[in-house]
């Protein structure tokens, strides 16, 4: 059965957080007890099933945490029971946005004020 399945971002970020969403409208997935998202990066590495909330509108959403070193997040849905919605066969499969690079602290310096020193020479 094929639903929408969604992020948050479109294009999630390397080593930050995603939400993933099915929205399984008239699929068998309509109705169901419980959703699981098969979640994985880069041809399916480091798969998890995840229990995805039960939303208001009848979707299913999950928080998941992007790998940093992913290029691309893979998912699909699933019953738990045999029944998936991997979007026709073809899974859903979303580029990863490489993780910015940390800005560097702002360094501020403050120079002393020279001293400059006389010697006497007893002059007048």
């Amino acid at each position: 059965p094929a639903g929408a399945g969604t992020a948050a971002p479109e294009c999630p970020q390397a080593g930050s957080p995603a939400t993933l969403r099915s929205a399984p409208g008239a699929n068998a997935f309509a109705g169901a007890a419980a959703v699981m998202a098969h979640v994985g990066h880069d041809g399916w590495q480091d798969v998890a099933d995840l229990a995805m909330a039960l939303n208001g509108d009848g979707s299913w959403s999950v928080a998941v945490s992007v790998p940093p070193d992913a290029e691309r997040l893979d998912f699909a849905f699933t019953d738990g029971a045999g029944l998936w919605d991997d979007n026709g066969g073809q899974d859903w499969s979303l580029a990863v946005r490489t993780a910015e690079p940390a800005t560097p602290a702002a360094i501020q310096a403050a120079l002393a004020s020279p001293t400059i020193a006389f010697a006497s020479s007893g002059r007048k």
